[in-house]
C-alpha cells in the first residue's frame, strides 16, 4: 500500500498526459498529489525539508534560463533569415538522399538540439530534408530520429537532473550516457539508410558508420570538455566528416561561395551562412574558455556563473541579435513566441524537476526503490523501459529524469548494481522515446506538410515508435549483458 501511495503523483501524471492535459498542468497535479501523500505517509520535518529544496534554487534557475535561452537563440536565427542561409549551403554540398538523411540525423540536428534542446533540432532538420528534396513523411520521420543525442539537448539540463538527483557528477553521468548510447546511435543510422532509399550493403554500412562516428565523437568530447558542450562539438565533427566525404563523393566541387551565401533577390537581407555560424561560435567558445579559466584559477564565488551555460546562452543571444538582426517588424513576434513557448516548455520543465526532488526528499523515490527491489535481477532488465515511458509522455529527457532518475538510482544500489550505469541507461532510453511523443510528433508532422495537407500522424508516430523501441530493446540487453 505504502508504494502505490508513493507511486501515485506519477500515475496520475501518466494518466493526465495521456488524457491531453497539458504538461504544465499535469505536473502541478504531481506536485499536488506529492505534497498532499507526503503529509499522510511520508511525513518531513519542515525545517529540513525547505533548506535542501532552496539548495536546489541553483540547478532550478539554471535550467530555467537555459530552456529560455535556446528558444530565444532558435527563434532568433530563424526569424533573421539565418536558418534558410544555413540550409542552402548545406543543400549546395551533400551527394545524394542517403548522405543527406544522414548528416541530418546524426549531425544537423543533434547539433541544433544540442544548442537549443526542446524539439528545436526537428524544427531545423525537417525543413532542411524538405529543401534538399525528401518527401514530407520521410523528412518527418528523419527529422524525429535525429534526436538520438537529447540527453546533451539544450547543453544538458536533463542529464544535470539526474546526475543532481542521484548525486554524482555531471560528466561522470555525461559519460555513461554516451557510453551506453552506442546502441541508439547504430539503429538511427541504419533505419535512416533505409528511410532514405538505401538498400545496398555498403549504404547500410555507411549508416552504421555515421553512428558509430556520432557514438565516438560525442564520447570524447564528455571525456575532454565536459557534458554540456558534448552534444555540440560531437555533432560538429559528425556535421564536418559528412560533408568532407560528400565533397569528395562530388570530385571535391561544391557550388561556388556566392550562390551558397548570396540571399538572392527573393530574400532581401538575408544573412549568409558564415555570419549565421557567429552566435554559435561564441557559444562554443565561451564555454570552453570559461571552463579552462575555472580549472586554472580554481573555483571562486563566480566560477559558477561565469562558466554556466545558462550565462552563455544568455550573451549568445545578446551577439545573435546583433549579427543577424530580427527585422523590426517581426520582433515583437518573435518576443511574444519565446514567451508562449517558454511558459508552455519552461515552466513544466521546472515542475517536473520540483516533483522529482519532492519525492527524492520525502523519501518516496526510495520506497518505490524497495518495490522495484522485490523483482530482483529482471527489475534491472526493464530498467530502459522506465525511462522510455518517461520520455514518450513527457517529450522530454529532463521531465523523466525528474520523475524516475532517484528512483531508478536507489533500486539499481537495493540490487547490487551500477546506480550511474542503471540512471545513464534510463537517460538514453528516455530520450529515444521523445522521438515517438505526441508532442514532437506533431512539431515535425507542421514542419514537414504543405498548406493544407494532412500527413498521418499516427503512422509517423508508429514509425518512431518502431526505431525508438527497437534502440530501447537494445539498450535493455546491454543492460544485463
Amino acid at each position: 500500500m505504502t508504494a502505490l501511495l508513493a507511486a501515485l503523483p506519477i500515475l496520475l501524471v501518466c494518466a493526465a498526459l495521456a488524457l491531453g492535459v497539458s504538461a504544465g498542468r499535469a505536473a502541478g497535479l504531481g506536485l499536488a498529489v506529492t505534497v498532499a501523500v507526503a503529509a499522510v505517509a511520508f511525513p518531513v520535518a519542515p525545517g529540513p525539508l525547505a533548506a535542501h529544496l532552496m539548495g536546489w534554487t541553483p540547478t532550478l534557475v539554471a535550467v530555467l534560463v537555459i530552456v529560455a535561452g535556446g528558444l530565444a537563440l532558435a527563434r532568433i536565427i530563424e526569424a533573421s533569415g539565418a536558418q534558410a542561409a544555413m540550409a542552402r549551403a548545406v543543400g549546395a554540398r551533400v551527394a545524394s538522399p542517403v548522405a543527406a538523411a544522414l548528416l541530418v540525423v546524426h549531425g544537423v540536428v543533434p547539433f541544433a538540439e544540442s544548442v537549443t534542446g526542446f524539439g528545436v533540432g526537428v524544427m531545423v532538420g525537417v525543413p532542411l530534408l524538405r529543401h534538399l528534396g525528401l518527401d514530407r513523411s520521410r523528412a518527418a520521420l528523419l527529422g524525429l530520429m535525429g534526436l538520438v543525442a537529447v540527453p546533451w539537448g539544450a547543453l544538458a539540463p536533463g542529464t544535470l537532473i539526474a546526475a543532481r538527483l542521484i548525486g554524482v557528477d555531471l560528466t561522470d553521468l555525461g559519460v555513461a550516457t554516451a557510453r551506453v548510447n552506442l546502441v541508439p546511435c547504430l539503429v538511427t543510422g541504419v533505419a535512416a539508410v533505409l528511410v532514405a532509399g538505401g538498400r545496398r550493403p555498403l549504404a547500410v554500412l555507411a549508416g552504421a558508420a555515421s553512428g558509430v562516428l556520432l557514438w565516438a565523437a560525442v564520447l570524447g568530447a564528455n571525456l575532454l570538455a565536459g557534458t554540456p558542450l558534448a552534444g555540440v562539438l560531437g555533432s560538429l565533427l559528425v556535421v564536418a566528416v559528412h560533408l568532407f566525404a560528400s565533397s569528395v563523393r562530388r570530385g571535391g566541387v561544391v557550388a561556388p561561395a556566392a550562390a551558397v551565401d548570396d540571399p538572392g533577390p527573393d530574400a532581401p537581407g538575408m544573412p549568409g551562412s558564415g555570419r549565421a555560424l557567429v552566435p554559435y561560435g561564441v557559444l562554443v567558445a565561451g564555454l570552453l574558455a570559461s571552463d579552462l579559466l575555472v580549472r586554472a584559477t580554481g573555483p571562486t564565488p563566480w566560477s559558477g556563473v561565469a562558466s554556466s551555460p545558462a550565462t552563455w546562452l544568455v550573451l549568445t543571444c545578446v551577439v545573435a541579435a546583433l549579427v543577424i538582426p530580427v527585422p523590426p517588424e517581426a520582433r515583437r513576434e518573435v518576443a511574444g513566441r519565446v514567451w508562449r513557448m517558454w511558459l508552455a516548455v519552461g515552466v513544466p520543465t521546472g515542475a517536473f524537476l520540483l516533483l522529482g526532488v519532492l519525492m527524492a526528499d520525502t523519501g518516496m523515490s526510495a520506497e518505490l526503490a524497495r518495490a522495484a527491489a522485490g523483482l530482483g535481477p529482471a527489475y534491472l532488465a526493464l530498467s530502459p523501459v522506465v525511462g522510455a515511458a518517461g520520455g514518450f509522455v513527457t517529450g522530454s529527457n529532463a521531465g523523466a529524469n525528474s520523475m524516475f532518475a532517484a528512483a531508478q538510482g536507489h533500486a539499481a544500489a537495493a540490487l547490487g548494481a551500477d546506480p550511474v550505469r542503471i540512471v545513464a541507461t534510463q537517460n538514453a532510453a528516455a530520450a529515444l522515446l521523445t522521438m515517438a511523443s505526441p508532442s514532437r510528433v506533431e512539431m515535425a508532422a507542421q514542419f514537414a506538410d504543405e498548406p493544407g495537407g494532412s500527413l498521418d500522424r499516427r503512422r509517423l508516430m508508429g514509425r518512431a515508435l518502431l526505431v525508438a523501441g527497437l534502440a530501447v530493446v537494445g539498450l535493455c540487453v546491454t543492460v544485463v549483458a
